[in-house]
């Protein structure tokens, strides 16, 4: 009997056996309460599934990724792309400010800008994995998009080398979470070496995307 009950895969599963269980209960302990207290407790039955419903559906809007485990994908790759997180284009002006002030903070003042080919080989990666994603993702310059490598992973100090190094020629914007995203000079630098960049075979396909 117990082989047909099957593990709980993903977040859908989890609110369905919560509004069932508060259903059934409710219904069990209704006439079990005094008389006085029975209409407060009809009220939150009847209230109660409606913000549920509510909440639900605001989710399924705003992030419906999140409803999803990385099983109910048909790949990998298709559940690494509903997690990747975009930044419109105009909040990135504070990001590039407080991260230009980290760069000076960490190594002096910006040094000019050398082509893609002089990069340190950390930082054309995560150069090339950003323009790549941001030409297939957000082509235009509206939205931008932005990864990052979780702690302890075996490429994450190569990541935050790279990074890094970016930081310093104002390239790349860094978010509190460590994520980065193309600045608005990297968006200009990523267009006038896109040849280049399309050239470089080493980019990120495993990482780290935040809703």
């Amino acid at each position: 009997m117990t082989e047909k009950v099957g593990y709980i895969r993903n977040p859908l599963t989890i609110i369905a056996i919560f509004a069932g269980l508060a259903e059934v209960g409710g219904t069990i302990v209704l006439p079990l309460l005094r008389e006085s207290t029975q209409e407060k407790y009809v009220w939150f039955l009847m209230l109660f599934p409606t913000f549920l419903v509510a909440v639900f559906f605001w989710v399924l809007f705003k992030k419906h990724h999140v409803l999803y485990a990385p099983s109910d994908y048909r790949d990998d790759s298709f559940f690494r792309d509903a997690m990747h997180t975009a930044m419109p284009a105009s909040s990135v002006k504070s990001l590039e400010t407080s991260s230009k002030k980290l760069a000076l903070e960490i190594d002096g003042a910006p040094s000019d800008k050398p082509s893609f080919g002089q990069l340190p080989p950390e930082t054309r990666k995560v150069i090339k994995t950003l323009w790549q994603f941001q030409k297939k993702e957000f082509p235009t310059n509206t939205n931008r998009w932005g990864f990052g490598v979780r702690l302890g992973a075996p490429d994450y100090a190569a990541f935050s080398l790279g990074v890094l190094e970016g930081l310093k020629i104002d390239l790349i914007a860094i978010d509190a979470r460590g994520l980065c995203f193309l600045s608005d000079t990297g968006f200009s630098y990523c267009e006038k070496y896109n040849s280049e960049i399309s050239g470089e075979v080493d980019f990120y396909s495993q990482f780290m995307g935040v809703d």
